[in-house]
């Protein structure tokens, strides 16, 4: 009887810290649209589809963030989708087996650090 009691708690416990988070993220995204909707009233939802950024002459065009964020993610993705790949490919067909247990666990120990972090390190 005891186990089923606990086992309730702990889903109770859980479900309540996940409707925390959602909450939440909730709030965040009020915020968010209760803060930048001045800015997009006054200088309108097609202004901000602009590519000229200009806070001066009040044009706010978001085209280049969005095509340079799309550019960063391209690149990224080319050069880590093949060294991802080829490095998946070595370790399961042909590294040694002590190398292999080695460098699997450098590589969950690095998959534990965000990525922000190794941004940041270099």
């Amino acid at each position: 009887m005891r186990v089923i009691d606990r086992e309730w708690m702990v889903k109770k416990c859980l479900l309540a810290l996940a409707m925390m988070v959602v909450l939440g993220m909730g709030l965040i995204l009020f915020f968010l649209a209760r803060e930048s909707l001045p800015a997009i009233t006054q200088a309108g939802p097609l202004n901000l589809l602009g590519s000229t950024w200009d806070p001066a002459s009040g044009r706010y065009g978001m085209l280049v963030f969005f095509c340079g964020t799309l550019a960063t993610t391209a690149g990224g993705l080319l050069l880590g989708t093949p060294i991802a790949i080829g490095s998946a490919i070595f370790l399961s067909e042909m590294s040694p087996r002590r190398f292999r247990s080695l460098f699997t666990a450098v590589v969950e120990l690095l998959a534990g650090i965000p990525s922000i972090v190794l941004g940041w390190l270099g």
